[in-house]
């Protein structure tokens, strides 16, 4: 998944996720420095893409009113 885009409906909105390495990554693996320099540096072309608008709501449907209330007979 990492440095894979994917375009996800989070409530109302369409967002953009592109997942990453932590930076503390580039710490403790110093050959993931040149990784994580070449994800952000992919940032400013990810901030400016178009992004699909969500698709439209469906309309609840809405059940039918329930029948009069029955009484129930009681046993005395």
């Amino acid at each position: 998944m990492h440095g894979l885009e994917q375009e996800v409906t989070l409530g109302e909105s369409r967002v953009l996720l592109y997942p990453l390495y932590h930076p503390a990554a580039a710490l403790y693996t110093p050959a993931m420095l040149s990784v994580l320099e070449q994800d952000f540096a992919r940032l400013p072309e990810l901030m400016g893409k178009e992004i699909a608008p969500p698709a439209p709501l469906l309309t609840p449907v809405v059940p039918e009113p329930a029948p009069a209330a029955t009484v129930q007979l009681g046993l005395f």
